[in-house]
């Protein structure tokens, strides 16, 4: 099977189950939206995809909560900066 020019969703990407089919969905060739209600876990899953060579984006929302789906997305670019500002 073949995603190319696909885009996928994946809602609840911890590094377990979800962030395992985010990775399968993107070794078929759809480029990733990786949401998790954790920044870290949607970050990561992202950064992974892409550094094996993947499209993919990370965003902090939780799909439970109408405000945070509503609202604008955080980004993975977003949330690895967040985290590396609160670590200095």
């Amino acid at each position: 099977m073949t995603l190319k020019d696909k885009v996928a969703l994946v809602v609840g990407t911890s590094p377990n189950i979800g962030g395992g089919i985010a990775e399968g969905l993107a070794e078929a060739g759809a480029a990733i939206a990786a949401v998790d209600v954790r920044a870290e876990n949607a970050a990561d899953c992202a950064d992974y995809i892409n550094r094996t060579g993947g499209r993919a984006i990370g965003v902090a929302a939780d799909a439970r909560s109408t405000p945070s789906a509503m609202s604008p997305p955080r980004t993975s670019a977003q949330s690895s900066a967040a985290r590396t500002s609160t670590m200095a």
